[in-house]
């Protein structure tokens, strides 16, 4: 198992590389610590609280690169402006509201143009902020020839459009959104768990959060998905539908390199250390849940896992 402890070397080591960088220590640059925030629509809660678990214990400048995927985007953008707890009312209040999910609206189930909206207008991400954190911010995304790729979000000059991207959901949403003239959706469908990138960056930590259980295999595409992929895809090119019926088995085959690794990978300059933090079973809640209850105490189990590991005895923020 790799869930993250008390006592593993990642836990210590994002402390030191903290400590250091607040002295001006340049030895800091001997700890690269990379942080993957995975996607999973609105249990994005849980790593959201996480973050926010984070921030409370000083981390927020801790990694060198931060990787996001889908729901990773937005909350890895509050973390990197030092917002995450505002981020957590963003679950709480605007993401359990009608205006942005609604099983009954066919043509955009999600209306990923809102939560936008919310980033910009109602709860405003501090972009300065963003931008000016000392940390690289990717986010995963996927071309509609189903090809994977990274976009570097401080380099575009409107950067909600690459977090937009990443989250631009398959079926829910289903609007391509374009960079640089490219179409773009969901990162998710290509590159769920991307420990691969982490690695090739030359890292010696890397710190995974999910938002799926690690005994749980997320399994088959259900029979659903399966028939409304005929239905929704039926404009994009063959080789979109078919990266999207294999995401999940791309996320079962990562999460089980990290199940098996012993925390332990070997990376691009040697061995690095991983560390997961994922929700227990009991604490999961519905895809498009509306209960402001359910989502604040998935938050708050994930910003209360984070203080246990890297401040014991500390309670988090309500």
């Amino acid at each position: 198992m790799i869930s993250l402890s008390l006592d593993s070397p990642i836990v210590g080591r994002l402390k030191t590389k903290a400590a250091m960088l607040a002295s001006g220590d340049p030895a800091h640059q001997e700890i690269r610590p990379v942080l993957i925030v995975g996607g999973g629509g609105i249990r994005g809660a849980f790593s959201m609280g996480v973050l926010a678990g984070l921030e409370q214990t000083g981390l927020s400048s801790a990694f060198d690169t931060v990787i996001s995927v889908s729901a990773g985007a937005p909350n890895c953008a509050y973390f990197l402006a030092r917002q995450a707890r505002l981020a957590v009312s963003v679950y709480t209040d605007d993401l359990t509201d009608n205006r942005f999910s609604n099983p009954w609206r066919l043509n955009k189930i999600v209306d990923i143009d809102y939560l936008v909206r919310v980033l910009r207008n109602v709860k405003p991400l501090d972009v300065g902020a963003v931008c000016a954190s000392r940390s690289d911010f990717l986010t995963a995304v996927t071309s509609l020839a189903g090809e994977g790729s990274f976009q570097d979000v401080k380099t575009f000059p409107d950067i909600f459009d690459p977090i937009k991207a990443s989250m631009a959901l398959p079926l829910l949403y289903n609007r391509p959104v374009s960079l640089n003239g490219v179409p773009y959706l969901d990162g998710a469908v290509t590159l769920p768990l991307p420990i691969r990138m982490a690695l090739y960056l030359a890292s010696t930590d890397i710190l995974v959060l999910v938002n799926y259980p690690i005994d749980q295999p997320l399994g088959k595409t259900p029979l659903l998905e399966r028939l409304m992929s005929h239905f929704y895809f039926r404009h994009f090119p063959r080789a979109f539908a078919e990266a999207f019926l294999k995401r999940r088995k791309i996320y079962d085959q990562n999460m089980a390199i990290l199940m098996a690794s012993g925390g332990k990978l070997r990376g691009a300059r040697g061995t690095v250390n991983v560390g997961i933090i994922a929700p227990p079973r009991e604490a999961m809640i519905g895809r498009l849940t509306k209960s402001r209850t359910k989502v604040h105490s998935l938050a708050l189990t994930g910003a209360q896992t984070a203080l246990d590991i890297f401040a014991p005895g500390k309670q988090a923020e309500p």
